[in-house]
């Protein structure tokens, strides 16, 4: 193996501020409008356009689904060309499916939006000597003093078991920095007005009937694929046993010659894990290229000291070893993955037990976060009162804000997580993660978006691809009574019932 260290410092990652940044060799810098400076690593794909007064950056992967042929250049040229203030450009992105960032400026104003679950993360600062824009808060602390925040509220939250039980599952906008804080999705941050606005939803959401919905929904998934094979060619692509991971194998039916297949024991999975059984049978009656993997290396102290240095609060965890087995054999690929898909099936909420008229409390939502081991948390409970707050205004039904929850909240903060630490590796993509596509699967009526059928799944999947329906998915079967009840009572009932009920479990 030919180790280059000095490449992997930050890598795929990108800064913008008033001067540059280049560690290394690796790092390019390019001027921009309004005295700012962008320096991004050379594995991050940078299309920047400029004409007329107006700047259009785009930073990362973007794929349109509506003209899968469309070059990055192409895409950027167009924004550039047909658009004229923030909400023009963030319209025009609306069949884009990736994970990047978009940079748009115009006269004395500049403007940074993410994808639709922030997949691309952008961190921020306006420290006296910012703005700083970067793609991790350890990025803008080498050109900014930071200070680890000691809000005793915040220390008790990253300091509690959960926390790290939870595999670091973050909520809020805050970052282990005093002022510097995190774009969660469906916000724009204006770089003169120095805050963050949300932008989405902008209009009251529509349901619409499942036919439609399916037909719609299932010509996005193709003109995703079409784009990244037409651009990317041969890609690699995970494949479980559950439904996200079979909606994508039926999404990619046209271009499976152009898919490898893959799943990954990590030194966990069992040969007999469902994982692994059902993937293996499934490749084999529908003639996939189709490898188990068992990446069980013991990592290496250099490369988790470089990844810890390159992503703030980054984990070493068994499915660390992942990302390890993606460095040793699978350098320059892009890798497809079924994350976001939980926003459009009732994440909190799978059978649909909370009534949809029913205002639920932040002490609630707390409990539905993370499974109720965040109750009793303060710091949890005024983040995420500040979140409700700020989406009262929409007027949004129970079912919806519950969506929202998980797409902000959990999607925004610890699914963003995997693939931030991946970017040492490799670079990976969610096809669910597409605005025109999660605002048409979220359409579609609540009750075949849950559990035990999860109809929408299942016809999304007879549509694109019907032979994948002939092998089980697993999870298809209906939860005991006992697992149900349970569901219920932690959308229902005080935090202090459930932890004395916890207790006598235990008893």
């Amino acid at each position: 193996m030919n180790l280059d260290l000095e490449r992997l410092v930050f890598r795929r990652q990108f800064l913008i501020g008033p001067q540059s940044f280049t560690p290394n060799s690796y790092w390019n810098v390019r001027p921009l409008l309004n005295g700012l400076i962008l320096s991004h690593h050379c594995d991050l794909p940078v299309d920047i356009h400029e004409h007329g007064g107006k700047l259009i950056g785009i930073l990362g992967r973007a794929y349109d689904a509506s003209e899968p042929s469309k070059t990055q250049a192409q895409m950027a040229e167009e924004l550039l060309v047909h658009s004229d203030s923030v909400h023009q450009v963030i319209r025009k992105t609306w069949p884009w499916a990736g994970r990047w960032v978009v940079l748009f400026q115009v006269s004395s104003a500049s403007y940074i939006f993410s994808d639709p679950a922030g997949l691309r993360q952008i961190f921020y600062s306006f420290h006296q000597n910012g703005p700083w824009v970067g793609s991790q808060p350890e990025i803008i602390k080498q050109m900014c003093p930071l200070r680890y925040c000691s809000d005793s509220d915040f220390v008790a939250f990253i300091t509690h078991p959960q926390f790290a039980q939870s595999e670091c599952s973050w909520v809020g906008d805050h970052t282990l920095y005093d002022d510097c804080y995190h774009l969660l999705p469906n916000h724009y941050l204006d770089l003169v007005k120095k805050r963050a606005i949300r932008f989405f939803p902008d209009d009251q959401l529509e349901s619409q009937e499942l036919p439609k919905v399916v037909a719609k929904a299932s010509e996005i998934f193709r003109g995703i694929y079409r784009a990244v094979v037409h651009r990317e060619g041969c890609v690699l692509q995970a494949l479980t046993a559950g439904w996200d991971s079979r909606v994508l194998l039926a999404a990619s039916k046209e271009v499976s010659n152009h898919v490898e297949y893959f799943i990954d024991r990590h030194g966990v999975l069992q040969e007999n894990h469902p994982d692994v059984k059902i993937p293996l049978y499934l490749a084999d009656r529908l003639g996939l290229r189709f490898h188990v993997r068992d990446t069980r290396d013991i990592l290496p102290g250099w490369f988790t000291g470089i990844l810890v240095q390159n992503v703030s609060g980054a984990r070493i965890i068994p499915k660390t070893r992942i990302i390890f087995g993606h460095f040793l054999r699978d350098e320059n690929r892009i890798n497809l993955n079924g994350n976001t898909a939980e926003i459009a099936r009732n994440a909190y909420d799978e059978y649909g037990l909370i009534p949809e008229n029913r205002q639920l409390t932040v002490d609630e939502l707390v409990n539905l976060f993370a499974y109720t081991g965040y109750s009793g948390i303060d710091y949890v409970r005024n983040q995420l009162q500040l979140w409700k707050q700020e989406l009262d205004e929409r007027s949004l039904d129970t079912a919806r804000l519950l969506d929202f929850m998980y797409w902000e909240q959990r999607m925004g903060n610890w699914g963003a997580f995997f693939p931030a630490e991946q970017d040492i590796a490799i670079d990976e993509i969610a096809p669910f993660n597409c605005r025109s596509l999660l605002e048409t699967l979220t359409a579609a009526p609540r009750e075949l978006r849950t559990r035990p059928k999860w109809t929408l799944f299942r016809e999304l999947i007879r549509e694109m691809w019907p032979d994948a329906l002939n092998v089980p998915i697993y999870g298809t079967s209906v939860k005991s009574f006992h697992q149900m009840l349970k569901d219920a009572l932690r959308s229902s009932l005080p935090p202090w019932v459930i932890r004395g009920l916890k207790r006598l479990q235990r008893c």
